[in-house]
């Protein structure tokens, strides 16, 4: 499976918001930069679809959907 598609299921399975590291973790990448890629690209594509669902960072950097 994708990182972005591990990171979606996360997110959207996720009853608390996730840290970078428990998402890079998830997506079993070696870097938090490709995973900050991952996220913002997510991020990007929640917020351009007519859905119902986006994906956010928080103040304190962590995500949820």
């Amino acid at each position: 499976m994708s990182e972005k598609k591990l990171a979606e299921a996360a997110l959207f399975m996720s009853t608390e918001p996730l840290t970078l590291d428990e998402l890079t973790k998830i997506m079993s990448v070696p870097s938090f930069a490709i995973s900050l890629k991952v996220l913002d690209d997510l991020i990007a594509e929640y917020s351009t679809k007519d859905s119902a669902l986006e994906i956010v960072r928080t103040e304190d950097s962590k995500y949820l959907m």
